[in-house]
């Protein structure tokens, strides 16, 4: 089955240290559903946005917590908000988890599977569900 640490390992380096930028999203506390401008700008790190971090740690989190992301807690993140929301241990090929973790980090987790499916001509819903996981351990 596939691993979690090899799939984050690989994606860490693709992600930049912290950053602030006043247009992204990402890099305010209420991004994710108000856009850019909207909550507390404390901006990103590790590819960790600024409501990911807060939603974590259960409280509006600070430019500080953000600056001082460990790779742990990047780490535990990513694994609860995508991995194992696609069920990435439940996929047997390490390649196949490695891209499909890539593209939810990168287009959304909801879009990343839709992807998948699409792909395997396969009912498109947006969740791993039994035909999906089947599909996706066809795959070498």
């Amino acid at each position: 089955m596939a691993d979690f640490t090899i799939a984050f390992k690989r994606r860490l380096p693709i992600e930049g240290p912290w950053e602030n930028d006043p247009t992204d999203s990402g890099c305010w506390t209420l991004g994710d559903t108000l856009g850019a401008g909207h909550g507390v700008n404390i901006g990103t790190n590790m590819g960790i946005c600024a409501w990911e971090l807060s939603a974590y740690l259960g409280r509006t989190a600070t430019e500080e917590d953000m600056k001082n992301l460990s790779e742990e807690t990047a780490g535990a993140i990513f694994k609860k908000n995508y991995w194992d929301k696609f069920r990435g241990d439940e996929i047997i090929n390490q390649n196949i988890a490695n891209d499909l973790f890539d593209a939810c980090v990168n287009e959304g987790l909801v879009t990343g599977i839709k992807q998948a499916q699409e792909a395997g001509g396969i009912t498109i819903n947006g969740k791993v569900d039994e035909p999906t996981l089947n599909f996706l351990n066809t795959l070498l």
